[in-house]
């Protein structure tokens, strides 16, 4: 026990000591450019919203997405794709997590 104590400790602080990579100074500053996905996409509901899948907890943020204008994700997703407005998909939240792995 004691040797697997010392182990996970040496592991945390060797992942403490390490410094993130730096990116690439070659590559060129990002650009977003507009964006839209296929007009009969699977995730996109049939008046064109993207759904998210989801326990009644996500329709709160869905409301707020929608609504949003400070949200950088969706200022960037709007951006990229004027207009773009969410939907809940009502599901178990197990349903959901399928869902993820079988697209």
């Amino acid at each position: 026990m004691r040797a697997l104590a010392c182990a996970t400790l040496i592991m945390f602080a060797g992942a403490a000591a390490a410094q993130p990579r730096a990116l690439d100074p070659a590559l060129p500053a990002y650009q977003p450019q507009a964006a839209a996905p296929a007009p009969h996409a699977g995730y996109l509901d049939v008046d064109g919203a993207v759904r998210i899948a989801g326990a009644e907890h996500v329709q709160y943020i869905v409301e707020r997405f929608n609504r949003s204008t400070h949200c950088k994700l969706v200022q960037a997703a709007r951006v990229a794709w004027p207009g773009a407005q969410f939907s809940r998909s009502a599901c178990s939240n197990a349903a959901a997590s399928s869902g993820l792995a079988n697209r």
